[in-house]
């Protein structure tokens, strides 16, 4: 469940698991509890998964020099997972393949790794400049720009149409919302983050719905996912820290097409995880006031969204 959380788009089978357990794992699984996965991680995983020693075998890279390949990257890997047995998913409680293509592609797809960091230049100008340099690339793929128009149009049904949740963002456009960090961390929505100039003001953003002048709680899950956008450099209301570090970022597609059973079972795992992040004997003795104070209305808010949405 905890793998899961960082990293929904993986079958982690008990095969997996006894391979960690008894140390003979690649270093790569050794996170996968932990944080979400890195493109460059995510391949390395899948190319140790499916091809290994096989010099028949093929696996190109999404990203190849300045080139985006990642419909060339995803048509690959489907042929390569579509060749191996099912595995017990123990989150889904059935068969499925190894890895889930459409939550894959939803996570990754049409994503510029370039712009994962926010450190030189605010979250709207990198996503514009992101948005740009996205463009550019595009024009530079013939692999993708040369396939007949009618075995494109294939491919993207292919790719959407087991997706059950129709109103889901497709992802171009939730690479137009956002550009994601390698962590899966996502900026905070602009049109608030601007009109927050205190720290209070920051974390109602989080914590409130803008839509209904933050009389309504955000929904648990999204709370879970957005924490580290309460962190510098995101937040610049709070001094920075090392112990902010330790937080383990979820990923929002973790609690995406899940019933109802499954979301709170997952919701009830992460909320243990924060919990134990933000429990005060845990916390740094060395706090200032701005950061106790924003550790403590973290905690409360989680608290009370947990007992209203868990019972």
């Amino acid at each position: 469940m905890e793998v899961y959380l960082h990293n929904p788009w993986l079958t982690y089978g008990m095969g997996l698991h006894r391979l960690r357990e008894a140390g003979l794992a690649p270093e790569v699984m050794d996170d996968l509890d932990e944080t979400v996965l890195s493109l460059d991680e995510m391949y390395n995983l899948c190319n140790i998964l499916f091809v290994g020693d096989d010099e028949f075998a093929n696996l190109p890279r999404p990203i190849e020099g300045d080139r985006y390949t990642w419909s060339k990257f995803m048509r690959s890997l489907r042929v390569l997972v579509e060749k191996e047995p099912l595995q017990w998913n123990p989150i889904k409680k059935k068969l499925m393949p190894w890895i889930n293509l459409e939550k894959l592609d939803a996570m990754h797809g049409m994503e510029d790794r370039r712009c994962s960091m926010f450190d030189d230049q605010s979250m709207h100008q990198a996503a514009a400049q992101a948005q740009a340099d996205d463009r550019r690339q595009r024009k530079s793929m013939p692999d993708i720009a040369e396939d007949p128009p009618e075995e494109r149009r294939a491919y993207r049904r292919q790719t959407t149409s087991s997706d059950p949740l129709g109103s889901q963002p497709s992802p171009r456009q939730r690479r137009q919302q956002y550009c994601r960090r390698p962590s899966g961390l996502q900026p905070t929505d602009t049109s608030t983050s601007k009109k927050a100039t205190t720290l209070e003001e920051v974390i109602k953003h989080w914590s409130h719905k803008p839509t209904d002048d933050y009389k309504h709680f955000n929904p648990l899950d999204q709370l879970l996912v957005t924490v580290p956008n309460l962190f510098p450099p995101t937040n610049t209301m709070v001094e920075d820290h090392d112990y902010y570090a330790k937080w383990k970022t979820l990923d929002t597609d973790a609690f995406s097409d899940v019933s109802d059973d499954e979301k709170k079972e997952l919701l009830k795992r992460a909320v243990r995880k924060a919990k134990f992040f933000l429990h005060p004997d845990k916390l740094p003795k060395d706090l200032t006031v701005k950061q106790s104070t924003l550790f403590k209305s973290i905690w409360d808010t989680l608290q009370e969204r947990e007992a209203a949405t868990l019972g």
